[in-house]
């Protein structure tokens, strides 16, 4: 999988685009709003990307420190902006397998 993300300090398209490590995946989720006033809830669909192996991350790591977690005690996830791209590898239902 390979990720991007906008730049957005610049007056023009750059993105920083990595590579995720093999336990990593990416899932296409709805949120879901109550909307005051309407019957109807607002959805979007957004990209979730989940770190299952966090072993290898600083114990300073933001996302460690505000849980009092060390690296490898737990997994991180965490949605995408819209301007990120994700290119993930194609996937057979049939097989299920990558």
């Amino acid at each position: 999988m390979v990720t991007c993300h906008d730049m957005t300090y610049y007056p023009y398209a750059v993105f920083y685009c990595h590579m995720a490590g093999p336990a990593t995946r990416a899932y296409m989720v709805a949120l879901v709003s109550e909307v005051s006033g309407s019957a109807e809830p607002a959805t979007m669909e957004v990209v979730a990307v989940c770190h299952l192996d966090t072993s290898q991350w600083s114990p300073k790591h933001p996302f460690l420190q505000e849980l009092h977690a060390k690296p490898g005690d737990v997994e991180a996830c965490h949605f995408l902006p819209k301007s990120s791209i994700v290119w993930v590898p194609s996937w057979s239902k049939e097989k299920d397998v990558l």
